[in-house]
């Protein structure tokens, strides 16, 4: 009988502090008051934490890929330069042969092309003269 009491009094001063601490925290009071709300606040923890979880590790897959195709993508981006360097045409006539050439031959080889150009462009100027006129007409 003696040992009930001790019990007795023991579970009083358990629920006492527990009531005590509820009262204390009115939120945590609301969610043992209304459990089916608790169990719903626990599920949407729940799925955050699962959906910040896997943020995460896309974040950090996302990060190990790139570490580990960045030597990958320097050295094709190193082929590409030097393809790109070794198949630019070089200029037809360096200084260096222009200087080589015999300045007389060069000066000839410029007339003619010059002739040639003029040679065309009075060409075109005919022509679009005789369109000029049939549209006037």
């Amino acid at each position: 009988m003696w040992s009930r009491g001790i019990q007795h009094n023991m579970q009083e001063a358990i629920v006492g502090s527990f009531q005590n601490w509820l009262l204390q925290h009115p939120f945590l009071l609301w969610l043992v008051t209304h459990p089916l709300w608790s169990v719903g606040i626990v599920l949407l923890a729940i799925f955050l934490f699962w959906g910040l979880l896997q943020a995460v590790t896309r974040l950090t897959e996302r990060i190990w890929l790139f570490i580990l195709q960045a030597p990958l993508k320097l050295i094709q981006g190193g082929f590409r330069v030097l393809t790109f360097l070794i198949s630019r045409k070089t200029p037809e006539t360096t200084p260096i042969e222009v200087q080589k050439e015999d300045p007389r031959q060069r000066l000839t080889t410029i007339v003619n092309r010059l002739e040639a150009l003029r040679q065309e462009q009075d060409a075109l100027m005919q022509e679009m003269k005789q369109l000029l006129a049939i549209e006037n007409s």
